[in-house]
């Protein structure tokens, strides 16, 4: 409290040609980062294991409910200790909602990687747009490669891309 913020202030041309530093010093190793990307790519998307798990937790949940209905079912027909038959209910409706909890976990992050793969995607997609050097601010570049900027001082700037990597200016 009572200090005043000592980052200091960068105009909108200074932003701009710190960016372009970074683009271009980006661009000296585009392939290699290209590549490097796609590999990590490849690694956050790899879902055939959970896409298999969640396989196996659906057939398991389908199997509780079956289970299940098969008792209420037996419970209508034959007469049976009352108490006997909640445990029972119980039971199997809890196995079935932590089924359920696990399908969910699985699915979301099915999810995180799928945008994840879609956020290193464009990142790609937009860095083989480029050509050999940027000469101009692009408010698209900017939106398709910049996650954040961090100013530490003038002389010690560090863009966060989308995919993760960082630029020191």
């Amino acid at each position: 409290k009572g200090k005043k913020c000592c980052t200091p202030h960068l105009s909108e041309d200074e932003i701009g040609s710190l960016f372009l530093k970074a683009v271009n010093w980006l661009l000296t190793d585009k392939e290699e980062i290209i590549a490097n990307m796609e590999m990590l790519k490849e690694s956050v998307t790899s879902t055939e294991g959970l896409a298999d798990e969640m396989g196996r937790v659906s057939a398991e949940m389908e199997v509780l409910m079956q289970q299940t209905e098969d008792l209420i079912a037996e419970n209508a027909r034959l007469a049976q200790d009352q108490t006997e038959y909640a445990r029972r209910y119980d039971a199997l409706v809890s196995r079935y909602e932590e089924k359920k909890m696990r399908l969910a976990e699985l699915q979301e992050r099915k999810a995180d990687a799928d945008a994840a793969g879609e956020v290193l995607d464009n990142f790609i997609r937009t860095l083989r747009g480029i050509g050999d050097m940027v000469t101009e601010f692009d408010d698209s570049l900017w939106a398709g490669l910049v996650e954040s900027m961090t100013v530490y001082s003038k002389d010690n700037i560090t863009f966060t891309l989308t995919g993760g990597m960082e630029v020191e200016i």
